[in-house]
């Protein structure tokens, strides 16, 4: 029996189902009538003679065989964007869309730095940017498929199995404080002065907070005073008085335009940065992203 032959409509549509996680909102994103979809999905099922969701209420789920097809399917798309673009004539890629996940810190810097360099080179085009909370997280959305290029942070930078790894620095640690802060006297500060501090930071399993713990191990005094999720309350946290925090360089001007102080502690790890993406079948976006950040490194 001749394997089925599936159409691009068909991927664009259990894509879309996939990502909302019900067919009412995939096809309110697709602009087609909810019956039409199901309609087509159902088709797609018959094609394939294997069912791709599990209804479960008002909600479908991925099956084992709708899982199996979801990162070719995501693959299959992006290769026939880069064709389209090849035809139209967009192999410098000034219009398109290009989907990219970052952490936190590197989201701050490089990663705007970054994204406004390539739209400056590219003003068509548009740049959509996921959040990731840890390493493992953004390079699984690369290694699916979800967005091509990852911004990562690690305490140490790992090969990936898969993937290319980019270095782009390291980025020392700070306390960011009220004025005047600990030690008001000294613009510099060693891990010995963050004695007695009350620190504000992530909750465990980022890598941030695995910085903390590890400074926080030869400092008993030092204490946590408040654990966030969303890495926008760090800030407005210490303004209104909860604490201290130690973050990476990247969020000094932040810091310093919500007028608190930001003073560098010497003597701490680093946290290092790095983009990752797929050895292969990149769209000319993400090649041209990759060459962004080569030219933006070689300028600093």
């Amino acid at each position: 029996m001749d394997a089925p032959q599936l159409e691009t409509r068909q991927l664009r549509y259990f894509l879309a189902v996939a990502e909302y996680g019900t067919f009412t909102k995939a096809a309110d994103e697709l602009h087609i009538a909810q019956p039409s979809l199901s309609q087509a999905i159902a088709k797609l099922e018959s094609q394939l003679g294997l069912p791709l969701f599990h209804r479960v209420g008002r909600r479908v789920v991925l099956s084992e065989a709708g899982r199996d097809l979801l990162e070719p399917c995501r693959r299959a798309l992006r290769t026939m964007q880069a064709a389209e673009d090849a035809v139209l004539g967009n192999r410098q890629a000034h219009r398109g869309r290009l989907v990219i996940a970052t952490m936190p810190s590197p989201g701050i810097s490089p990663g705007a730095e970054l994204v406004a360099a390539f739209t400056a080179r590219h003003p068509g085009a548009t740049v959509s940017v996921v959040a990731g909370w840890t390493a493992e997280e953004v390079t699984a959305m690369v290694k699916q498929g979800i967005v091509e290029v990852g911004l990562i942070a690690a305490a140490r930078l790992r090969r990936e199995k898969d993937l290319v790894v980019v270095p782009l620095g390291a980025q020392p640690l700070v306390l960011v404080s009220q004025a005047p802060g600990p030690h008001p006297e000294r613009h510099e500060l060693a891990l010995a002065d963050l004695a007695g501090c009350r620190l504000i930071t992530s909750h465990p399993g980022s890598v941030m907070r695995q910085l903390v713990d590890d400074l926080l191990a030869d400092q008993p005094d030092t204490v946590i005073a408040c654990e966030v999720d969303h890495r926008t309350m760090i800030l407005p946290l210490v303004h209104a008085g909860t604490g201290e925090a130690v973050l990476p360089a990247s969020w000094t001007d932040l810091a310093a335009r919500s007028g608190l102080r930001v003073r560098p502690v010497t003597d701490a790890p680093r946290m290092w940065t790095a983009a990752v993406c797929r050895t292969s079948g990149l769209t000319p976006l993400a090649t041209d992203f990759l060459q962004t950040i080569s030219q933006v490194k070689a300028d600093t």
